[in-house]
């Protein structure tokens, strides 16, 4: 039994063992075949090498060069176009070559394709600050996948687009602008790929459009006779290219380029204030719907100045002046100012010497010359308004000159009458009494100086004036008077004076 045991343990330690089959087959390669794409190199193996080798090689005609080592893909270097591709595998078994195989010569390798954009689209709503999107289909015919792709929005004043201008870059949304509005818009694309042939043909969508734009208004006018108290109407046609409707336009009446408070509407009533000024009808047109919603301010063009239908214009009353007769003397002119509606500005002011009343100054007070002192002297005023109406010119009455009939009197002559133009003053000096000169009273020599006051009271102002005027007392001088040149015998009596 032992001896037995032995022979079967004996033969199963010396039967030699009899190595596996190891075999490679069906050697082939899959991918794309165009320069710089990535192919794998397929086999199937019997048996369990201790390693595998792969190497690649690209074959024109006769020439074959090895192109790749250690790995089972490749990734086709530029060098391998037009050329083909042949993948070796080799078995190895305990450091030899068990077996190897090549795979049948590929087709000749062509250039890498660049990638394409299709599709290309833009969406969105047409208003100022809405966002819009450019959409495309990315594709590539060897597969690369997509890099960083390049964008670009257009703008341009024609559907057409062109020509154009650049408005925005690397990103595929844009918010519209301002300055955008009435103009249209496409996006364009240039496909980038991560590998192979990277740069793609340039894209551009179809042109969007127009922008939505701010309305506008036209034939802006003022209807209606601008005359107070009349009423006037602004007129204007509303315009809008993208036929939003109107919604609540701003409107403003301007008084001489300024704003006039409150005045909003189509409709005005002109008042007082308007009187002697131009107005003009502004308006800011405004859409219900779209945005930019809100147009230009358009204004008309100005009135004539408006003028006064009632009839009302200034006055002067209680002119007079007030002052001293007297070289060198300043006079001043006063009066009263009156107007139902407005304020008094640049009255003018004249002063006349004489009753054929020449001119001798403009402004409201006079200083007397040597040539006025014993003339009639006038003050005038002509009333305007702040709205530049003036009234009627009003005199003063001179201003107060004593009246006599000689500067020298005889002590001899009985006392006369004073006058003075205006009259209603009072008289003083030597010699006078009860506005009467007695030149017996003042005796002989001079001058004396005859005075006169006048106060000039009026209803809303006063005027003090005084003058004087000097005069000589004569002593008796007789004489005789009226004879005649030639008497004759026959000639009658004759009466001769004797005068002193």
């Amino acid at each position: 039994m032992k001896s037995k045991l032995r022979l079967i343990l004996l033969l199963l330690i010396t039967v030699p063992v009899i190595a596996r089959s190891q075999d490679v087959s069906n050697v082939s390669v899959s991918g794309n075949l165009t320069v710089g794409s990535t192919v794998s190199g397929n086999y199937i193996i019997q048996g369990s090498p201790d390693n595998i080798l792969y190497n690649w090689y690209e074959v024109l005609a006769s020439d074959t060069t090895g192109i790749g080592t250690g790995t089972q893909t490749l990734t086709i270097p530029a060098s391998s176009l037009n050329k083909r591709l042949l993948f070796k595998v080799t078995l190895i078994v305990s450091g030899t070559v068990a077996d190897s195989a090549y795979s049948p010569l590929s087709p000749v390798v062509t250039a890498n394709q660049p990638p394409v954009a299709t599709n290309v689209s833009v969406s969105g709503d047409l208003n100022v600050n809405d966002y819009l999107l450019g959409d495309y289909s990315y594709s590539d015919p060897e597969g690369d996948p997509e890099g960083n792709s390049v964008y670009e929005w257009r703008v341009s004043s024609s559907a057409t687009g062109i020509p154009y201008t650049v408005t925005g870059t690397n990103s595929r949304t844009y918010k519209i602008s301002l300055a955008d509005a009435g103009k249209y818009l496409f996006f364009n694309v240039t496909p980038i790929a991560q590998t192979g042939t990277t740069g793609g043909t340039s894209v551009t969508s179809a042109t969007i459009g127009p922008v939505n734009s701010a309305p506008y208004a036209t034939s802006v006018t003022i209807t209606g006779t601008a005359a107070y108290p009349n009423t006037i109407k602004g007129k204007y046609t509303y315009n809008d290219d993208d036929n939003d409707l109107q919604g609540t336009s701003v409107f403003q009446w301007y008084r001489n380029g300024l704003p006039v408070d409150g005045a909003n509407d189509t409709i005005y009533v002109l008042t007082v204030n308007d009187i002697g000024e131009k107005l003009k009808f502004a308006v800011t047109p405004v859409s219900a719907t779209g945005y930019p919603d809100t147009g230009s301010q358009s204004e008309s063009p100005e009135t004539v100045e408006v003028a006064d239908l009632t009839g009302d214009r200034p006055s002067a009353t209680d002119v007079c002046i007030n002052g001293t007769r007297s070289v060198g003397s300043l006079l001043s002119g006063r009066y009263s100012f009156y107007d139902p509606k407005f304020n008094e500005q640049n009255s003018i002011y004249l002063w006349f010497r004489g009753t054929s009343r020449v001119p001798v100054g403009t402004s409201q007070s006079y200083t007397i010359q040597n040539d006025d002192l014993d003339r009639e002297l006038f003050f005038a005023v002509i009333p305007r308004n702040n709205k530049g109406v003036r009234g009627d010119t009003v005199f003063s009455q001179t201003l107060a000159i004593i009246n006599l009939p000689s500067e020298t009197f005889s002590i001899a002559d009985p006392e006369i009458t004073l006058n003075a133009t205006p009259s209603g003053g009072i008289f003083y000096g030597t010699g006078v009494s009860n506005g009467k000169f007695n030149p017996a009273v003042a005796g002989e020599g001079g001058p004396y100086t005859i005075n006169y006051f006048l106060n000039i009271v009026n209803p809303s102002n006063s005027c003090s004036q005084s003058a004087g005027r000097d005069v000589y007392v004569n002593s008796i001088t007789s004489y005789f008077d009226s004879f005649r040149n030639v008497y004759c015998s026959n000639g009658g009596y004759d009466t001769i004076y004797v005068a002193n």
